[in-house]
């Protein structure tokens, strides 16, 4: 069973570290809309982006599950909501694009996501992902352009971020 974990984790943080770090992820409070774009018409990063954030919620899981021991199960019960999210996100791609052509400001998230994003870096650091490494950027980067994509949609990032584990431990 460990091994199994072990063997998810590795296979999934290959793939996090695909797309490069940047400076532009959320620390300073939002995301460039350069960056955006082009991840939003990049097939190759837009799907980097997405199994980046699916990465993310599969080693927040794992950290969490020392004490949480009911995490594998929550993480179970949330897949099919999750799913439905990243569906919905790749579905909106070409409307997210649209927005941005229409006003190309910074995205900015709210002081409760942002909170919430600081948590998960700090997680992701207890967890043995180094701070400012690669893997640790190259999460939070694409956690960011995740919810940015959201919030360009007019839809409201708190609505799912804060319902589905294991980001709704770092909601709030």
């Amino acid at each position: 069973m460990e091994s199994n974990r072990r063997a998810v984790l590795l296979a999934g943080l290959g793939l996090a570290t695909l797309h490069g770090p940047s400076s532009s992820w959320a620390q300073d409070g939002g995301v460039a809309a350069a960056e955006l774009e082009a991840t939003l018409r990049e097939d190759n990063k837009f799907e980097q982006m997405l199994l980046s954030v699916s990465t993310l919620r599969l080693v927040l899981a794992i950290a969490v599950m020392k004490d949480q021991p009911q995490a594998p199960a929550a993480l179970a019960d949330s897949a099919k909501d999750f799913g439905a999210i990243v569906a919905d996100v790749r579905k909106g791609r070409g409307e997210a694009l649209a927005a941005l052509k229409a006003d190309n400001a910074p995205i900015t998230f709210s002081r409760t996501i942002n909170s919430s994003l600081n948590r998960i870096g700090e997680t992701l650091a207890d967890a043995g992902v180094e701070p400012g490494s690669r893997l640790a950027d190259a999460l939070l980067k694409n956690m960011s352009l995740f919810l940015a994509v959201t919030v360009k949609r007019g839809q409201s990032v708190e609505s799912w971020f804060c319902g589905i584990f294991p980001f709704r431990q770092f909601c709030g």
